[in-house]
């Protein structure tokens, strides 16, 4: 056993508060998480495990952690207990990503034990070290990775007596978010930057989809007529991050702590009470009791996702999917060629020369049905559609599909469907089938002049791709094709060198973050230095690229077409990588 950071001071109230919780942490350590001298041998590890109890101070609280070098947490074990008690079914159990897997241990009277010992078995424990954390104001997570050992990590305030909060107002009274909770404050211009998912908002924060919750709704108070501001208070709840919604934001106060009489400790919307200075009471909002009660099903699924791309492979980055469903099938498509989701009333839905419109921020929004484009019925009989809108200059579209359901990362290789009308292909996700939809291709069969740009078209260009069975090489074949271009595709330095040799290209389109990279473009440049390439990828590219190569990053497919009318025209710098 080895400490560090003994000399870390904590309030005499809290020290109090999590002795028991303390023990009960070293005892699982002890039992639960190091091996047998013989198993830790055969595991190639020393005879005697460790502990490490290490306090610090970070961010205006003290971390406390318990690192051991031991097994780790079963997963399985969990998993197999949590079905026999009854918590989850059996397919629950099976998808169910780890960290959720370990946050069972914290279910009153779970233990993994095989047997009652005087240390363990009794299911007593980590659901008392829970209550007893939070009930201090405090946290508690579990990191463990088998094999290799488990790290128990509680925060905890300074002390229970003054805390450091942002004063909120919500209808006519004053709340106080612990500031230890917030990450930061984001003003909208517009409430029209919000967006629909999943029947809850959301609002795109560099890039991310943050889950919003507005305050009015989770009191139970009537909704605040539309404005032009919008107040988001972002704050992270153990492992979930989502945006509050205010009415306004007052400013930081240093607060004195009120528990809240025994008839009001059931409501766990709420943390404590304070006075303020001019003698008016504030209820202290409890951040974790808000983002529980609001089921925020946004950042949970993105959980479950961050789970399942555990194993997917780093060096070569996903593609954020957007996944819809028609007809109960899964269909996708790239999100970074949707302009916004909307939820729109199907009373506004109206015909305007043969095609379906809808009124749409003062102005009529051309829709397309994709269920009836694919032949699978409509999407336009809801009383909600679910739109997702594209932009192209000053026009706009609009797509409905029945349902939004989900967005996801992806890097697994796209699939051939035979050429089916509207499909680039299909792909697994959450191992079930998704079909691949080429919007582009679908956009282009219905309002042939939408994707046209109101400047003269570039010329039809004789082009190669190299690039693997990745999605996003998939969909930026597809818009070159619908661009007029002539596409072909190799995938490795055989078929890349058949291509050169027999046949003559304008220019190399080339997908900078496949694994064979490197090596592919050093034969390219070698061979071919003077045929002009225009690099692209949704990430970073997996080698140093040369001064000479339009290298296009994380962008849509519509902006590859300029880019190759550039590098053919003579305009990228020249010399041989």
């Amino acid at each position: 056993l080895t400490m560090e950071g003994e000399e870390t001071g904590l309030d005499r109230t809290i020290l109090e508060a999590i002795k028991d919780p303390l023990t009960h942490i070293l005892r699982n350590s002890i039992d639960h998480g190091l091996e047998t001298p013989s198993d830790r041998r055969a595991l190639g590890k020393t005879d005697h495990g460790t502990i490490h109890i290490r306090a610090f101070h970070e961010g205006g609280q003290v971390t406390i952690e318990f690192i051991d070098d031991g097994r780790g947490v079963d997963l399985a074990r969990v998993r197999e207990r949590a079905v026999q008690r009854g918590l989850l079914s059996r397919d629950e159990a099976e998808i169910l990503p780890d960290r959720e897997v370990i946050n069972l241990l914290f279910q009153p009277g779970f233990s993994t034990a095989e047997k009652i010992t005087n240390l363990s078995g009794r299911g007593v424990g980590m659901d008392v070290v829970k209550t007893s954390t939070e009930s201090i104001g405090g946290t508690i997570d579990i990191q463990s990775k088998a094999g290799e050992g488990t790290i128990v990590r509680l925060r905890l305030p300074l002390t229970l007596a003054i805390v450091p909060a942002l004063v909120v107002i919500c209808g006519k009274q004053r709340y106080a978010i612990p500031q230890v909770s917030l990450q930061e404050m984001v003003r909208l211009p517009s409430a029209d930057m919000i967006e629909s998912l999943y029947g809850g908002e959301v609002y795109r924060l560099r890039g991310e989809l943050l889950p919003l919750l507005r305050l009015r709704n989770a009191l139970g108070l009537d909704c605040k007529p539309p404005g032009d501001e919008v107040n988001i208070v972002v704050i992270r709840s153990d492992d979930l991050t989502f945006g509050l919604i205010v009415d306004d934001v007052l400013d930081t106060e240093e607060i004195v702590v009120k528990p809240l009489s025994k008839e009001l400790k059931a409501l766990n919307l709420y943390a404590g009470a304070t006075i303020m200075g001019d003698g008016r009471i504030a209820l202290i909002l409890d951040v974790a009791g808000l983002a529980s009660t609001s089921r925020l099903e946004v950042e949970e699924k993105r959980h479950f996702r961050q789970a399942k791309a555990a194993g997917q492979v780093e060096d070569h980055p996903g593609q954020s999917l957007l996944l819809f469903s028609l007809a109960e099938q899964r269909h996708a498509i790239p999100l970074s060629l949707v302009s916004r989701l909307e939820e729109i009333p199907n009373s506004s839905l109206e015909m305007v020369s043969g095609r379906p419109m809808v009124h749409y921020r003062n102005m009529l929004l051309p829709l397309l049905d994709l269920s009836y484009e694919l032949g699978q019925g409509s999407s336009l009989e809801s009383e909600m559609l679910q739109v997702l809108v594209f932009r192209n200059g000053d026009k706009t579209l609009g797509l409905a599909v029945d349902t939004i359901l989900d967005v996801v990362e992806q890097d697994r290789p796209v699939q051939s469907v035979g050429g089916m009308h509207g499909l680039l292909g299909s792909t697994i996700i959450d191992d079930r089938a998704v079909a691949l939809v080429d919007i582009q291709g679908i956009i282009s069969g219905a309002i042939p002049d939408w994707l046209e740009s109101e400047e003269s078209g570039p010329r039809s260009r004789r082009l190669l791709i190299v690039g693997d069975q990745s999605l996003h090489t998939s969909f930026a074949r597809s818009h070159l094709e619908t661009q007029g271009h002539r596409v072909f595709a190799a995938e490795n330095r055989n078929a890349l060198s058949h291509y050169l040799e027999n046949g003559e290209f304008d220019c190399v389109v080339f997908d900078l973050g496949m694994k064979e990279a490197a090596d592919l473009f050093g034969f390219l440049k070698k061979g071919w230095p003077d045929l002009p390439v225009v690099g692209f990828n949704q990430g970073n590219a997996s080698f140093d690229v040369p001064h000479n190569v339009l290298a296009v990053y994380g962008r849509t497919p519509g902006e590859l077409s300029p880019q190759i009318e550039t590098a053919c025209s003579g305009l990228v710098m020249g010399g041989a990588a």
